[in-house]
């Protein structure tokens, strides 16, 4: 018996929309389809119920997809374990390219494109060698073009999951280069997707702001000096100029902070009764009188 009552042998060779227990009907405004089998199961759908159906069916394609995201993620997650210094990069470049996303202009949709290539475009160094991944110094040539191959192996892995369609040329190009000397392709300007330059710009900011097996992290200073250096030639200048201003917002934070933080040490210390010469060691008594003076300030 198959779906709704209707025998498979009733059906057998006969188009499905043709077949008598199948009455399709339309009228002006209204879509009506009845599916009637041996139990008289009939249903009706009218217009209005299109929509509403087409939200539920796009509401669990997006639910689908998140969990094929968060699937893949364990095995991103495997292969940051692999090296203690890349830890949670996917996590910290996907932020830095949402703020980018943001501040570029794009939609919502291709913001979470970003996103979540974001989070995926290292899956592709899964494939490479843990002695080339976690080497502590300068890699050969022939040790780089196995490195460079990881955006293509990447692709390879994810195209096997469906939902990500929009997201596989990110991850595929988000080591090109904006004069074209980058990798795989080699593509150029606007040739490179808006999204790619700006996943290759995030990818790079945290790449600097991090400490790795052969050099120090840089400072957010010297990491705006490096995109003001290279805008033009490996990131698009309007994405670097994006990347400056997120930095310098983080920067301005950071002397605010700190700052705060001076004067709140500095009136904590004047509060402290030990800390003048009479008092060499704290008494139950001297915190006491911390907390009132604290408090006064």
């Amino acid at each position: 018996m198959g779906l709704g009552g209707i025998s498979n042998s009733d059906t057998a060779g006969k188009p499905v929309l043709t077949h008598p227990a199948v009455r399709v009907r339309t009228a002006t405004g209204k879509f009506q389809s009845s599916l009637v089998g041996s139990a008289g199961l009939k249903r009706t759908l009218s217009s209005p119920d299109v929509p509403r159906m087409a939200q539920e069916i796009a509401r669990l394609r997006r639910r689908l997809r998140h969990a094929h995201v968060d699937s893949i993620m364990a095995v991103v997650a495997t292969v940051e374990a692999r090296d203690p210094y890349t830890e949670r990069h996917s996590a910290q470049v996907a932020i830095y390219a949402e703020h980018l996303a943001r501040a570029a202009g794009l939609s919502v949709s291709d913001i979470e494109g970003v996103v979540i290539a974001a989070l995926l475009h290292d899956i592709g160094k899964i494939a490479v060698p843990d002695a080339i991944l976690l080497k502590p110094g300068p890699l050969t040539a022939t040790e780089f073009e196995r490195i460079k191959e990881h955006p293509v192996r990447g692709v390879e892995i994810l195209r096997r999951v469906g939902f990500l369609e929009r997201e596989l040329p990110l991850v595929l190009h988000h080591h090109e280069w904006f004069d074209g000397r980058g990798y795989p392709a080699g593509l150029k300007g606007a040739g490179i997707p808006l999204g790619a330059r700006i996943l290759q710009a995030a990818d790079c900011i945290d790449a600097m702001l991090s400490p790795r097996t052969y050099k120090r992290a840089m400072s957010v200073t010297e990491t705006i000096g490096e995109l003001i250096r290279w805008s033009g030639t490996q990131f698009d200048p309007q994405v670097a100029r994006l990347g400056i201003a997120m930095l310098r917002s983080r920067l301005e934070e950071a002397m605010v902070i700190a700052t705060v933080t001076a004067a709140t040490m500095t009136c904590l210390v004047n509060a402290l009764p030990w800390a003048t010469p009479s008092l060499a060691t704290p008494s139950l008594s001297t915190f006491d009188a911390f907390s009132a003076s604290a408090a006064s300030h």
